[in-house]
């Protein structure tokens, strides 16, 4: 068969704290792009998919809310 891992997608609830979780992130990430014409939003969806567990069917609030947290850490942490 094959790996269902990449074709796993998560349903998040509610759905506003993705959203919201999302514009933070893009938010962090173009405070460090300033001046140059980026949608980092793919980016940011990305960065925050890759931090919720991977074990999760579904995530709540409080997942998105650490992805989001541990998010801006590894943005500071690397784009200093």
């Amino acid at each position: 068969m094959g790996n269902n891992k990449k074709n796993k997608k998560y349903e998040v609830i509610p759905e506003k704290a993705y959203i919201d979780g999302v514009a933070s992130i893009s938010m962090k990430l173009g405070g460090y792009v300033r001046g140059k014409p980026l949608n980092v939003y793919p980016l940011a969806q990305l960065i925050l998919r890759l931090l919720l567990p991977e074990d999760l069917k579904e995530a709540n609030s409080e997942d998105v809310e650490i992805a989001v947290r541990d998010a801006k850490k590894l943005i500071d942490y690397f784009m200093v």
